[in-house]
């Protein structure tokens, strides 16, 4: 469970009302030059569900591509399926770029479910070159990726 905190939970109603958030562990940048998606480290959680949930995913990171006319681009799984809508930025590489993306609600299908639980994922990729998602530790400036996600209950 290293990199992730669990917030909340199960809420009333039989339903898993609730959010849970990832926050990078501040080990040093991640770096991709995968052109398919794959994993961010640190950015998966589980959280309490049954069908018809509604989820709510925001992720928010600094990152950049080390060619400025190249893209990264984010996409949140439930369960293993991508959800949309793709997430993708250009970005200048002479800049590091603060990204906040709500990826929108995704209604919870009851093949999502396992033991009670879905679990959420952040994968990304470039289209070419090398991505890197900020991931400092430190008390002062760390820049970290954070994901939350929010349970909003039938």
């Amino acid at each position: 469970m290293s990199g992730w905190i669990p917030v909340g939970g199960g809420g009333g109603g039989g339903s898993g009302v609730g959010f849970a958030k990832a926050i990078g562990d501040g080990s040093g940048n991640r770096t991709t030059t995968s052109t398919t998606f794959v994993d961010l480290a640190d950015m998966s959680i589980t959280i309490a569900a049954v069908a018809g949930d509604e989820l709510e995913i925001k992720f928010n990171c600094s990152a950049h591509n080390s060619n400025a006319a190249r893209q990264l681009s984010f996409q949140a799984t439930i369960a293993g399926t991508a959800i949309n809508p793709v997430s993708e930025h250009t970005i200048n590489h002479a800049n590091l770029v603060q990204i906040m993306t709500h990826l929108s609600f995704h209604t919870v299908a009851s093949g999502d479910i396992s033991g009670g639980t879905v679990a959420v994922k952040i994968q990304w990729k470039v289209s070419a070159n090398t991505g890197t998602v900020v991931n400092e530790a430190g008390s002062s400036g760390a820049r970290r990726p954070v994901l939350i996600v929010t349970n909003t209950g039938q």
